[in-house]
């Protein structure tokens, strides 16, 4: 039995005591891409679950940030948001993006047999229904039955769904590594009639082919010192280096190089390609930190978008000043932020940032 949905929007009728959701905003339409999360509280398995009716009272009260656009547990499911307007769901996809969380931790899911995993399995598929049926009808399209990545997530017009820690894997892994998603969204294919689409697979020692060589200069690019033949055979040399590298980048160093290790690797290789000092690269240079001081109030729910048009405006240069209170009161979180911005300090004319 599938679990059912609770009629009404319960943020709405339960005002919450922080604001969790704002009207979207930027150039960038709605996406067909949902954020699925565990909200990593202790989950009820005995009996009637409570546990999304927990969830959502702790997201009416609590006085930080945090929430989702859906809720479920084993009987029961809870819009919280609708899809129309933006929750504090992520850090860098709020803007596009809808979720749905289950009530339940993501390391439960080794531990699930029988008619429990069974239960988790089809309110995981129901909340995917619900929303991707949702943003058809919104227009965004239905999602795709498959699992993307970070960096395919973040490309104009996505389809599919990603998890919260592939999205920040930095700081997240919900909802989890043994999260059955070969078995969940071959069933959301089959429940809203579309055709399965699995993700690229892992690669490992013993892989050959292009995936490979690609992997290969990449390592080269990151890692002089390792001078990788790139043959496309991932053999003993290029699994030390895959080790080497993830645990530089802080991913699991198991060797196998996944959606968490594929995009730590996309966003080290954006950092060697950032513009350098000479003066036709200003404008991308402003981009840049335009787009890292959104992404800075984005993470704070800070209600303020600086256009990104390559121009250095009064706006741009106060937003510069206000975030160094923020950098210095986070600077183990915004580490490589703070880099990156004294890299460039020198572009919106200010040297103490």
């Amino acid at each position: 039995m599938s679990p059912q949905l609770k009629p009404g929007v319960y943020l709405d009728d339960n005002p919450p005591r922080q604001r969790q959701f704002r009207e979207r905003r930027g150039s960038k339409p709605m996406q067909a891409v949902v954020v699925v999360h565990t909200a990593e509280n202790r989950p009820d398995l005995n009996g009637v679950d409570n546990g999304a009716e927990n969830v959502a009272n702790f997201i009416s009260t609590r006085t930080s940030y945090g929430s989702y656009h859906v809720v479920g547990d084993r009987d029961t499911i809870i819009r919280l948001q609708t899809n129309n307007l933006a929750v504090y769901h992520d850090t860098s996809s709020n803007n596009w993006s809808t979720s749905l969380s289950g009530a339940m931790q993501g390391v439960n899911w080794s531990s699930l047999t029988g008619t429990l995993r069974e239960q988790w399995i089809e309110s995981f598929v129901t909340m995917m229904v619900i929303q991707g049926q949702d943003l058809q009808r919104r227009g965004a399209g239905l999602p795709a039955a498959r699992l993307l990545s970070r960096g395919q997530a973040h490309t104009t017009g996505a389809s599919g769904f990603i998890g919260h820690g592939h999205m920040d894997p930095s700081r997240r892994s919900d909802p989890g590594r043994d999260f059955p998603w070969t078995e969940i969204l071959k069933r959301y294919a089959e429940a809203v009639k579309t055709e399965y689409r699995p993700s690229i697979g892992s690669l490992r020692q013993g892989s050959t082919g292009s995936l490979v060589e690609a992997l290969q200069q990449n390592i080269n690019r990151l890692f002089p010192s390792a001078n990788l033949v790139v043959d496309g055979d991932f053999g003993p040399a290029t699994d030390k280096a895959v080790r080497k590298l993830q645990a530089t980048l802080g991913v699991d160093p198991d060797g196998i190089v996944g959606p968490n290790t594929r995009d730590a690797i996309d966003s080290a290789l954006k950092d060697l390609d950032l513009p350098q000092d000479e003066p036709s690269a200003a404008p991308d240079k402003v981009k840049h930190i335009q787009r890292l001081v959104n992404s800075f109030y984005d993470r704070e729910s800070i209600d303020a978008e600086i256009p990104v048009d390559g121009l250095v405006s009064p706006e741009l240069k106060r937003a510069v000043l206000d975030l160094r209170a923020l950098l210095n009161a986070k600077s183990n979180q915004y580490e490589r932020e703070a880099r990156i911005l004294r890299q460039h300090q020198e572009t919106v004319g200010h040297h103490d940032v």
